[in-house]
């Protein structure tokens, strides 16, 4: 955080038509993010909000807070996995 500013919150949203759909794409920005805000402890600000049958007058909205821990935890799967060399 630079020039004083105070970040609540960090939230990134992925949607879908389907209702069943169950694999969302995290670019490598978001999840590098996400990495970083939770190695300086603060990854409880870190959201994905997912939003499923955008279309339909009742989209299902499930937020996912600190995705990073979710994951180490084995409570969220993350697949594909690409590496940078």
């Amino acid at each position: 955080i630079k020039n004083e500013e105070t970040v609540y919150q960090y939230i990134e949203v992925k949607s879908s038509k389907l209702v069943k759909k169950d694999l969302f794409p995290v670019n490598g920005y978001q999840w590098s993010l996400a990495q970083k805000v939770f190695k300086q402890g603060e990854g409880n600000k870190y959201f994905f909000y997912v939003v499923k049958d955008v279309l339909s007058d009742k989209p299902k909205v499930t937020p996912i807070k600190n995705p990073i821990k979710k994951w180490k935890d084995g409570e969220l799967r993350a697949h594909p996995v690409n590496l940078e060399l």
